[in-house]
């Protein structure tokens, strides 16, 4: 069976954490208008930017992915240690 990668354009958003509410709307947007096209939007899930691309790609219903970081990415984190994955699709 294929994946939704597989099956899907993706493409990947990514900017910056520091959003003021019209930038933010943009990406929301953006990402709103590129599911309605097909798109697998793409992204790391921070706060700011990627995630204001993926909830506008999930408010209309569409696929995101979510790239982690790898399990050693950031030591000073230690909430993400547990993390194992490199990738979620939703």
């Amino acid at each position: 069976m294929d994946s939704v990668i597989e099956r899907n354009r993706r493409v990947a958003c990514i900017g910056t954490r520091r959003l003021n509410d019209e930038q933010k709307e943009f990406c929301f947007n953006w990402g709103k208008t590129l599911a309605e096209l097909g798109f697998v939007v793409a992204s790391g899930g921070a706060e700011g930017a990627d995630l204001a691309f993926m909830n506008g790609a999930l408010s209309v219903g569409g696929r995101v992915v979510c790239y982690l970081p790898w399990f050693t990415y950031n030591e000073s984190e230690p909430a993400l240690k547990h993390l194992n994955t490199k990738k979620v699709v939703y």
